[in-house]
C-alpha cells in the first residue's frame, strides 16, 4: 500500500506478475447455441422475457417496451416485415403460417444472429386478437414450428425452443402458458433452434396452430428479434495514467495519485482510517476451493456469510490522510467475483466515493443538499438457476442525492439495459469518477467504468447545497441487502486499489492476462 503525502519519497514494491485476460467482452453478449448463426438465448421461463424486459431475472431490458425487431431492410423497428399473412373474417384454416424463407437464409448463412422472432400485427391494420397453440402444448403437432424444405426434396421440421406473449398489461412472464396471443396490444416472440442443414434451403414455412379464440379479421407479421443494444459509448481519454505502468506500485508517488493499496503489506490494516471488525475479510495468495487466481502476490477476499448481511465496511477518510478533501477524484479497483458468488435473494452495496458525514446517506437516511450524498457501486440480485443468464452479475452505483424522492437511494446501472454484466471467476477493472457540483446548479458528474469501457456517465446532478460537503471518503462496503441474509457464503476479491486527481485506466499487461 501507497499514499502520496506532502514530501513523502516514492516508495517501490515488487513489480505486478501475471494473470488477466477478458474472458467476456463488454460488447453486449448472451450465451448462445452452438448451432446455426447463434445469438441471444431466448428464455420463457418464470423470470424471463416480458413486456418490459428481454430477461427478467437478468435484468437485461428491451429498448422500447413490448420489444424491439429488425424488419427486411435491416431498419431497427422499421416498417418492412420479412412475411406477413391474413386471417380473414370467416377462416376455417386451422393454422396461419408465413414464407419466412429470406429470414432464415440469413441465420444459416450467417448474415444475421439467430435471436429470434418477433410477430405482430400487420403495420396500419387494427387486429383483432387470435389464439394459438404454444410450445407448452401437449401434442408436438400443435406446437410452433418451421418446416425447413431443401433442393433435395426432404422436409425437416424444426420446433420452438421458447415463446410468449408480450403483454403490457401484466409484469409476469408468459412463457410458460398453453396459448399464445396475437393482436390488438399482444405481440409473440419465439426463437427456433435450426441445427445442421440438410442441404440448400429451398423454402422455409413458419407455422402456428389456431386453438380456437378468434374474434375477427387480423393480419400478422414476421419481423427478426432485436436484443437490446449498450448505449453508444461516450469518447474519453484514450488512456490513464496507468497506461504505462505494469502495477500499482509504479503508480506511487506520481503527482496526480493519491493513495494506493496492493494489499501486499502485513501492516496493511493500518493504511485505513476505519475498519468495521464484524467483516468477514482477510488476505489470500490462494483459494482454489473458489477458483481463485491471484494478479500478483496478495489479494483481499471479502465473503458475506450465509447468516448476515456485512463483509466489508471499510474507509480511507481523506482528510486524515491527505488534510483536505477533494471535490473531484477518481476510485480504481480491481475485482473478481467468487465461485460462490450467487445472489440469488437480494442486491447490495460495492465499494464507492462517499460523503456521508455520520449524518446522512446511507441506512435509509435520505439527504437534502446539506448533509451529505454518497455513490457506493452496487450489485444487483442474481437470475435464478436455470435462466441463461444464472452466474453473470449487473453492477452499478447506489446514488443518495437529494433530487431523489424517498429514504433509500436509488440503484444507477451500468451498461444499458443490461449490458455489462460480469462473470465469475475472472479479474475486472472498475473505475469510478465523481465530480461534485457547482452550489446552485446541477452540475454534478458521476462516470463509471470496466476494463476502460464507460458504462455510466451522468453530468447534471445536484450532490450538495452546501460547500461544506466535499468527497469525504473512500468507502470500500459489500453487503447484501436491504436487511435480508444472502442464505448461502458469498465471496469476492479486492485488488490494487487506486485514488486520483486523473483517470487511471488500466495497466499495461491488463487484458493480455489470462482469468
Amino acid at each position: 500500500m501507497l499514499i502520496r503525502l506532502p514530501g513523502l519519497p516514492p516508495i517501490a514494491f515488487r513489480v505486478l506478475q501475471l494473470l488477466l485476460l477478458a474472458v467476456i467482452g463488454l460488447v453486449f453478449a448472451l450465451p448462445g447455441k452452438a448451432s446455426e448463426s447463434a445469438g441471444v438465448v431466448l428464455y420463457d421461463g418464470p423470470d424471463g422475457v416480458n413486456c418490459e424486459f428481454l430477461n427478467l431475472g437478468g435484468g437485461v431490458r428491451w429498448g422500447v417496451k413490448q420489444g424491439e425487431w429488425i424488419d427486411r431492410g435491416g431498419l431497427r423497428n422499421g416498417q418492412v416485415p420479412f412475411a406477413t399473412d391474413q386471417v380473414p373474417p370467416t377462416d376455417n384454416r386451422s393454422f396461419t403460417e408465413w414464407d419466412v424463407t429470406g429470414l432464415v437464409s440469413g441465420w444459416l448463412d450467417g448474415s444475421w444472429p439467430n435471436d429470434g422472432i418477433v410477430i405482430t400485427s400487420a403495420p396500419g391494420v387494427a387486429s383483432y386478437v387470435v389464439e394459438y397453440f404454444s410450445r407448452e402444448a401437449s401434442s408436438e403437432s400443435r406446437r410452433p414450428s418451421i418446416d425447413l424444405q431443401w433442393h433435395d426434396g426432404s422436409v425437416t421440421t424444426v420446433y420452438a425452443t421458447a415463446d410468449s406473449v408480450l403483454d403490457c398489461s401484466t409484469t409476469a412472464s408468459q412463457g410458460q402458458k398453453p396459448i399464445i396471443k396475437l393482436g390488438s396490444n399482444y405481440r409473440g416472440v419465439f426463437q427456433f433452434s435450426l441445427g445442421k442443414p440438410a442441404g440448400k434451403l429451398r423454402k422455409a414455412t413458419l407455422r402456428l396452430r389456431r386453438s380456437g379464440g378468434y374474434y375477427g379479421p387480423a393480419a400478422f407479421s414476421v419481423y427478426r428479434l432485436a436484443p437490446p443494444v449498450p448505449a453508444r459509448q461516450i469518447p474519453t481519454e484514450p488512456s490513464g495514467i496507468a497506461s504505462r505502468a505494469r502495477s500499482a506500485t509504479d503508480l506511487a508517488g506520481m503527482p496526480d495519485v493519491l493513495f494506493v493499496e496492493d494489499f501486499e503489506s502485513s501492516d496493511w490494516e493500518s493504511h485505513w482510517t476505519e475498519i468495521d471488525k464484524h467483516g468477514t475479510f482477510e488476505r489470500v495468495s490462494d483459494d482454489p476451493g473458489l477458483l481463485f487466481k491471484p494478479r500478483h502476490g496478495k489479494a483481499l477476499k471479502v465473503t458475506v456469510p450465509a447468516n448476515s448481511t456485512l463483509g466489508l465496511n471499510m474507509s480511507l477518510h481523506f482528510r486524515q490522510r491527505l488534510g483536505y478533501e477533494p471535490e473531484e477524484a477518481y476510485f480504481r479497483y480491481a475485482l473478481r467475483l467468487a465461485d460462490n458468488w450467487r445472489p440469488t435473494l437480494d442486491g447490495g452495496k460495492l465499494p464507492g466515493l462517499s460523503g456521508t458525514y455520520g449524518r446522512a446517506g446511507w441506512g435509509n437516511r435520505a439527504v437534502d443538499g446539506t448533509d451529505g450524498w454518497s455513490t457506493r457501486g452496487a450489485f444487483y440480485r442474481m437470475a435464478a438457476e436455470g435462466n441463461p443468464l444464472y452466474g453473470l452479475e449487473r453492477i452499478g452505483s447506489y446514488v443518495y442525492q437529494p433530487d431523489h424522492q424517498g429514504e433509500y437511494g436509488e440503484v444507477w446501472e451500468w451498461g444499458e439495459g443490461g449490458t455489462a454484466p460480469l462473470a465469475l471467476n475472472r479479474w475486472y477493472t472498475i473505475e469510478q469518477y465523481v465530480k461534485l457540483n457547482t452550489l446552485g446548479k446541477h452540475d454534478g458528474v458521476l462516470m463509471a467504468w470496466i476494463d476502460g469501457r464507460l458504462v455510466l456517465h451522468r453530468y447534471d446532478i445536484r450532490f450538495r447545497d452546501t460547500s461544506q460537503l466535499k468527497i469525504e471518503k473512500l468507502w470500500m462496503n459489500v453487503y447484501h441487502g436491504g436487511t435480508k441474509p444472502p442464505g448461502k457464503d458469498l465471496s469476492l476479491y479486492v485488488d490494487d486499489i487506486v485514488v486520483a486527481r486523473r483517470y487511471v485506466g488500466q495497466f499495461v499487461d491488463e487484458g493480455k492476462r489470462s482469468p
